[in-house]
């Protein structure tokens, strides 16, 4: 009895046995389906707009761009250290009697497999030429475009360009700024401001759009590697790319500075990994800077804070006038107390006048605060401004429309993405309207979301000043900012002398576009139509998983195929 009880127990204990190595090896297949490697990284910025993502209606912003290379590809495109290098071309453009022979790739693709040819090249041309982005793209404008077979088309200079140097540098300056467009796909499916491709495009970049979702005013856009990719990545690279928005700085921080390893939770990244969007919070900054799992790469200053004026308004038209609106804010002080404060590094600088990189500031300290509250109140009120002090709260104006005296107020309208709660850039601002207030000038100031804030600078009307970031490419936005007809001109500021820079401006000869645009600094350095009040140094940060991360102003996600990933799994 007790040897068949034995028996029944050692058949029991190997059934439980075979039970639990079972449960085991499920549970193994199970970890080993549920903690797979994630290779992905997450980026946030501020908005997003996902009705227009195509080259041609999408929004002319950093932003964008970084999206944009993503998933787009070109002939020629930049590295770090803003040197050209092939893309799609089998080798860098040759000039050959005056005209430009091109040789594309053997194996290049778009997403759908299609492969590309020399025939979307024409087609993508023809596009930007019928845009309203050609002012951005002029290389078209100076291209006659040959094809010669599938894989081989020339650039010929057209007969109204003259000079062949400007049909050269056209080609060289501007290529990279050209992405290439599917002529298979936009044929059947035509590319229009609301339609569905410019919604969802198809590229030939390293990554293709696999999904978009909002969640109120959040959005999020899935980037999956794109397989038909002609440039081989890196062994570990970036497999997936999330691109997210947060309008609140803070939470993006936050998110950050989260501990790498809770970041997966059921196969998907939840962490933020990359700050594309600068910081100008010093204190926000050095918490950042001091997180040994963050690393920063300062990249450029470029960007500025700035105050347009109005001057389509009567008073705000008088050059004299904008001078001395200049003198009540202390630029200076305001750099050193709030952005430099505690830190040997420069974060700010100050400065006016529109920035050339190859021409530098003009001057600094233009009209700074030399003078005291009272000084200025006397200056404008023997400024020959009909302007007088009768010992009340503000000083008071003649309005010729009523025949009356009023209050001196000026509308101060300002992005609210921009002057953010808690944000420095929030106590600058307040500071200004102190600065205003000691002055005896009444502020109306009027917060707006960034679209509606847009619309209203764009009306030039119901505001005299306006508080506002600043972030343009100085080769091809001089123009647009101070042009007469230009719906860029946000002042209504003009001139004939200025308008004659501008056309000598329009030049691809190097020198000759550098000396112009001394003189167009000069005229703007003595004519205020704008006060350019400091640039902040643009920094990204980032988890220092991700690795040999290159960024320029012009090339941020140009060089991702540079860029490794660590691996994570769930936790």
């Amino acid at each position: 009895m007790d040897s068949k009880n034995n028996l029944n127990i050692l058949r029991s204990f190997i059934i439980m046995n075979k039970k639990v190595k079972l449960l085991i090896l499920i549970l193994i297949v199970n970890i080993q389906i549920f903690s797979k490697d994630y290779y992905g990284v997450r980026y946030s910025e501020l908005a997003m707009d996902i009705n227009h993502l195509d080259p041609i209606f999408s929004e002319d912003s950093y932003r964008w761009v970084r999206f944009a290379e993503l998933i787009n590809a070109r002939l020629v495109t930049n590295n770090e250290k803003l040197q050209q290098y092939e893309d799609l071309l089998l080798k860098m453009p040759s000039a050959i009697e005056q005209d430009f022979n091109l040789e594309l790739k053997e194996v290049i693709n778009w997403k759908d497999g299609t492969p590309i040819t020399t025939a979307d090249i024409a087609f993508t041309f023809e596009l930007y030429k019928a845009s309203s982005r050609k002012e951005y793209l002029k290389v078209v404008d100076y291209v006659d475009v040959e094809i010669v077979d599938d894989k081989k088309i020339i650039f010929k200079k057209p007969a109204h360009v003259k000079d062949w140097e400007e049909f050269r540098n056209a080609i060289n300056f501007y290529l990279p700024n050209i992405y290439i467009l599917p002529k298979h796909i936009i044929q059947d499916i035509p590319l229009e401001k609301f339609g569905e491709y410019t919604k969802k495009p198809l590229g030939a970049g390293p990554y293709y759009i696999n999904d978009i979702n909002v969640e109120g005013e959040k959005v999020s856009i899935t980037l999956f590697k794109n397989d038909f990719y002609h440039n081989e990545p890196v062994p570990r690279g970036i497999k997936e790319v999330e691109v997210v928005t947060e309008n609140e700085i803070g939470n993006a921080i936050s998110n950050l500075q989260k501990n790498t390893e809770n970041c997966i939770k059921n196969g998907k990244n939840t962490c933020i990994d990359i700050l594309s969007f600068s910081i100008d919070s010093r204190i926000l900054q050095d918490d950042l800077d001091n997180q040994a799992d963050i690393n920063k790469y300062p990249y450029a200053e470029n960007s500025w804070m700035g105050m347009a004026f109005n001057t389509n308004v009567p008073l705000l038209n008088n050059k004299e006038f904008r001078i001395i609106i200049d003198e009540i804010i202390d630029d200076e002080f305001l750099i050193k107390q709030y952005y430099n404060k505690m830190g040997t590094e420069q974060n700010a600088k100050d400065v006016t006048g529109p920035f050339h990189p190859d021409f530098g500031i003009l001057a600094k300290n233009l009209h700074d605060r030399k003078s005291g509250s009272k000084e200025i109140i006397n200056k404008l009120i023997n400024g020959g401004f009909r302007i007088q002090d009768t010992n009340t709260d503000y000083l008071q104006v003649f309005n010729s429309n009523t025949s009356n005296y009023e209050d001196l107020q000026l509308v101060l309208i300002y992005d609210k993405s921009v002057v953010r709660e808690t944000s420095t850039t929030r106590q600058v601002f307040t500071k200004i309207v102190k600065y205003f207030k000691s002055c005896k000038i009444k502020l109306i100031l009027d917060g707006q979301d960034q679209k509606n804030f847009n619309k209203k600078v764009a009306s030039k009307s119901g505001w005299d000043l306006a508080f506002k970031k600043y972030i343009f490419d100085w080769r091809s936005d001089l123009k647009p900012l101070f042009s007469k007809n230009s719906l860029n001109n946000i002042t209504g500021y003009s001139s004939p002398v200025l308008d004659k820079l501008l056309e000598e401006y329009e030049t691809y000869k190097t020198i000759d576009k550098i000396n112009a645009g001394e003189k167009i600094h000069k005229h703007c350095y003595d004519n205020v139509p704008y006060l350019f009040l400091w640039t902040v140094k643009a920094k990204t940060y980032y988890r220092n998983i991700i690795k040999d991360v290159k960024i320029t102003p012009m090339t941020f996600f140009g060089t991702i195929n540079d860029w490794m990933v660590s691996p994570r799994n769930e936790n």
